[in-house]
């Protein structure tokens, strides 16, 4: 039913040919029930090259964490879908559809406790809240992240601050890891730049439990 109604918006708006991002973004969504998130980069290619004529469209799959095979499953079919509704200025070697680049955040954390005997549940809920909070799909305890957003140390605080009834933090080290053009990169995550094809996701986190 939603993808029903994303198709018949679609052609409300543009009378079967695709003119605006919100067009092409309709579009996408409808094309699979296998697509999180779509978004329109016009200018610039995942790969850095920034051509006025490019137009780049990221996927997000709601079966990310499986691997990259939905995705090209669909890619090929999609691009000529789009193409065939596109102006006829819109050329196919301009025309790029591809994943978002995964930034994995990793939050090691080091926290006392108040209650001894509930430390491995209280561990346990961390690493878990954790791990559903950098999903980038919407979903139970979490919002999702919407692909060239990246979250801020504050944010991520404020959301291990949600559990100082069972725990004091103590300290917190957060890196992210991703692979771009340039190669692998590990940072501290105030050292990142988000860019438009920029996705988050969940690293590997540590959680050191002390007693008070």
């Amino acid at each position: 039913m939603t993808e029903a109604f994303r198709r018949g918006a679609n052609l409300l708006s543009s009378r079967g040919r695709l003119v605006s991002d919100k067009d092409y973004i309709y579009t996408i969504l409808g094309f699979s029930d296998s697509i999180e998130q779509a978004v329109c980069v016009a200018g610039e290619t995942v790969d850095g090259k920034k051509r006025p004529q490019d137009i780049s469209f990221v996927l997000l799959m709601k079966d990310y964490p499986e691997g990259s095979f939905s995705f090209h499953r669909i890619a090929g079919p999609l691009k000529q879908y789009l193409l065939e509704r596109s102006p006829a200025t819109i050329s196919p070697e301009h025309v790029f559809v591809v994943e978002p680049i995964f930034v994995s955040v990793a939050v090691s954390v080091w926290v006392t406790v108040k209650d001894e005997d509930a430390s491995f549940e209280t561990q346990s809920d961390i690493l878990n809240m954790l791990k559903e909070y950098f999903n980038p799909v919407a979903g139970k305890g979490s919002g999702g992240w919407t692909i060239g957003v990246l979250p801020k140390r504050a944010q991520i605080m404020m959301k291990l601050g949600t559990l100082k009834n069972r725990a004091v933090i103590k300290k917190t080290v957060i890196t992210v890891h991703y692979v771009d053009k340039d190669g692998e990169h590990t940072l501290d995550i105030d050292d990142v730049k988000a860019t438009p094809f920029m996705v988050v996701r969940s690293g590997e986190h540590n959680v050191h439990i002390e007693y008070d």
